[in-house]
């Protein structure tokens, strides 16, 4: 109030009327900021969340489960060799690039120069191919 006091003009109008104004317009101000400061930790914490566990989830009965990585089968050269085998080029990309390289499916369609939907094919593609010859745990559950 001391401020709307100091800043008062008396030719703009009642000093109750500038009051009122000033008062409402900085609760609005600090509503604003509170709420701005909420969506950044909400924010923070979904970076952090996603930092932890690469940002990848499964889902099962409406929830969301982190993805538990495997790093020891990533360096197995005759794990992914085999792997190799099994696959066409583009379903060998989609792996080496969306599980090995741990690239989006978009960043995998630029590189490619294709649609995100051919990505997505090839990878359905893998996975049908690769189902009993690869279990799930020997990926680091990706699928």
């Amino acid at each position: 109030m001391r401020n709307a006091y100091e800043n008062y003009q008396p030719d703009q109008g009642p000093m109750a009327t500038y009051f009122n104004y000033t008062i409402r317009n900085r609760m609005i101000d600090l509503v604003r900021k509170q709420n701005k400061e909420a969506e950044k930790t909400v924010h923070y914490a979904q970076e952090y969340r996603t930092h932890i566990d690469n940002g990848n989830y499964y889902r099962s009965n409406g929830l969301a489960y982190p993805v538990r990585q495997n790093g020891g089968k990533k360096r197995d050269a005759a794990f992914w060799q085999t792997v190799r085998e099994q696959l066409s080029d583009n379903q060998w990309k989609w792996v080496k690039c969306f599980i090995v390289e741990e690239m989006s499916v978009k960043e995998i369609a630029e590189q490619e120069g294709v649609s995100v939907e051919a990505v997505k094919s090839w990878g359905k593609q893998a996975r049908r191919k690769l189902g009993g010859l690869v279990d799930e745990k020997a990926l680091g559950s990706v699928w």
